[in-house]
């Protein structure tokens, strides 16, 4: 079983000959794109913000691949039962599943990566309900699984707040009671969210330090399109003052171990790092790692 994944968007495929044509293409290509960042330059700043949080922009095409999940699936499914919906801060209805334990320690939204759906996260729910009895709330950001919407950055974040508030109410506790845990793409997304919301605790495992910068790993051709603020967790991180459990394997070939170093280097308040020797982007967390979550989970009870 693999862990939650990043998945970059798809490269074009190489053709033999046709050269000229793709090249032809490529031009076209950047005359286009240069068209569109000199028409959004001459906006005004209001109407500019609303271009860019539009799914129809290089960083959401490049970041959201989201997968369907129908209703007829999801009702065949074991887990139907847990289901439930609820609205994000624009009227979006998000699906989520909501797992809670016999005798709660806690709290816990789940961020997930930038593929798939909360589907393919069950057992990572039941597993924190099992061993650490946590009360666990999977969500799909807009436009994944049966969420309405068309994924963006903002509407993600915003997606990512609703899941904090909706657990509070679940859990009949408040939003700084709430455990906010993310991998990958929700990792970037909790730590934006914490800075603003001062949760009980953030684990993070295996993200990036800004959108621009993991853009830059995958598509240094077009990191120049992607606004060094957006997705800034390394900035986020720093004006997040709260108890931090951070992960990451030294053998991630899609976002770099360096990411997790410089996340935790960035971080200002009481700080744990994990390192994962071997661990690639979507292995499986390691044993170590689940024990050291359990001395994190013990010391937030102590410190209660």
């Amino acid at each position: 079983m693999n862990e939650d994944s990043f998945v970059p968007a798809p490269r074009a495929p190489r053709f033999s000959g046709r050269v000229l044509l793709l090249k032809l293409l490529r031009l076209l290509l950047l005359i286009l794109l240069g068209t569109s960042v000199l028409v959004a330059i001459a906006m005004p700043d209001y109407v500019r913000a609303q271009a860019w949080a539009s799914p129809t922009s290089p960083a959401e095409w490049l970041l959201f691949q989201p997968f369907e999940l129908s209703a007829e699936e999801w009702e065949r499914g074991p887990h139907a039962e847990h289901g439930l919906f609820f609205a994000s801060a624009d009227g979006t209805m998000l699906h989520g599943a909501w797992f809670p334990a016999a005798d709660p320690q806690g709290v816990v939204v789940f961020a997930h990566g930038n593929a798939g759906h909360l589907q393919h996260r069950i057992y990572r729910a039941e597993l924190l309900r099992d061993r650490f009895q946590l009360s666990v709330l999977l969500f799909d950001y807009r436009g994944y699984g049966l969420s309405e919407g068309t994924a963006t950055v903002e509407g993600a974040l915003a997606d990512t707040r609703a899941a904090q508030a909706q657990a509070a109410e679940l859990a009949q506790t408040t939003p700084d009671q709430v455990i906010l845990m993310g991998r990958s793409l929700g990792g970037a997304l909790v730590a934006e969210v914490a800075a603003e919301s001062t949760p009980r605790a953030v684990v993070i495992e295996s993200s990036f330090r800004s959108l621009q910068e993991i853009c830059r790993v995958h598509f240094p051709r077009m990191t120049w399109l992607v606004s060094a603020h957006k997705l800034n967790a390394t900035a986020a991180l720093q004006n997040y003052h709260g108890p931090l459990l951070l992960s990451h394997g030294d053998a991630d070939h899609t976002i770099p171990f360096s990411h997790g170093q410089a996340l935790f280097q960035a971080a200002a308040g009481p700080k744990t790092f994990v390192r994962i020797p071997g661990g690639d982007h979507n292995d499986m967390q390691s044993e170590d790692y689940w024990e050291e979550f359990g001395r994190f989970l013990a010391g937030l009870s102590a410190a209660k």
